[in-house]
């Protein structure tokens, strides 16, 4: 038999249905781990700041290339067809990926805890039980749903002082026991959170729940609900705001409008952040 040819070094080789060998996937210096965003309030609080795409980055496996590189071109004019238009979609997610930020409290690590055999083992709403992820934006927004009510009930099964609450915005709203009236029926979005009925809309879990996050997380794929969860659980999410300059509001984490600043800290810069 004659001798093979050794393939080169780097090449990716042929992909199935006969495509032609896919480049090695790059990120763009914009969104690698060098490229830290600096922020004169929030870096007081976080030790480390990320834009959303740059967390997402970081926390999907190094295997999941083409993956990683769809979320890098994400709202660019490399992500769509050549000649082709983006697309309102992936404008929207584009936009959220870059002008979202994450403050970490301590450097992303894998924690074993229990949340996702909880998360397994969280009841669902029966008659819509069928529902998946796979099933398309519909199966996105559901799910999305379903994990930012996990959260919520999390957050009250982890806080055990009888009378006290959690130190988290996507908890404001909510109260332990049965409700006065039905869940969900508060003026917001019906939620499903065993033993946490809702007093009062939280404009938070509600935004959570609209677009464009549910096609935020179809974009994660099958590591989509454990992105989602560490995100809400572990980080604080802040989302720019239109009016000012470099404002944000934060959406998740815990409240930092409670956290006492000497204004010695603060009045060393010439603006504040918005926190809500």
């Amino acid at each position: 038999m004659g001798s093979s040819k050794k393939r080169r070094s780097g090449s990716a080789g042929p992909t199935a249905y006969g495509e032609p060998p896919r480049k090695k996937a790059h990120l763009s210096p914009e969104h690698t781990k060098t490229s830290r965003v600096k922020h004169a309030i929030l870096s007081l609080y976080y030790p480390e700041i990320l834009t959303l795409r740059q967390y997402v980055l970081l926390k999907l496996p190094e295997s999941s290339r083409i993956r990683r590189r769809k979320i890098c071109a994400l709202g660019t004019q490399s992500s769509s067809s050549a000649g082709a238009e983006i697309s309102d979609v992936e404008r929207c997610v584009g936009q959220l990926l870059d002008t979202t930020l994450v403050g970490l409290v301590e450097e992303i690590k894998s924690v074993l805890d229990s949340r996702w055999e909880e998360w397994t083992s969280f009841p669902r709403r029966g008659d819509e039980s069928y529902v998946t992820l796979s099933d398309g934006l519909v199966g996105a927004t559901f799910s999305q749903s379903e994990i930012v009510d996990f959260v919520i009930w999390l957050l009250f099964s982890r806080t055990k002082t009888p009378g006290s609450f959690p130190r988290h915005l996507l908890s404001d709203g909510f109260r332990r026991g049965a409700p006065s009236r039905p869940q969900g029926q508060t003026g917001g979005l019906a939620h499903n959170v065993p033993g946490v009925y809702s007093l009062y809309p939280n404009p938070h879990v509600e935004r959570l729940k609209e677009a464009p996050w549910p096609q935020f997380l179809k974009l994660l794929g099958s590591c989509g609900d454990r992105i989602m969860m560490d995100l809400l659980l572990d980080c604080s999410v802040f989302l720019r705001l239109s009016s000012g300059q470099d404002n944000y509001q934060q959406i998740s984490g815990e409240n930092q409008a409670r956290v006492e600043r000497s204004s010695r800290d603060i009045n060393r810069f010439g603006h504040r952040s918005t926190f809500e």
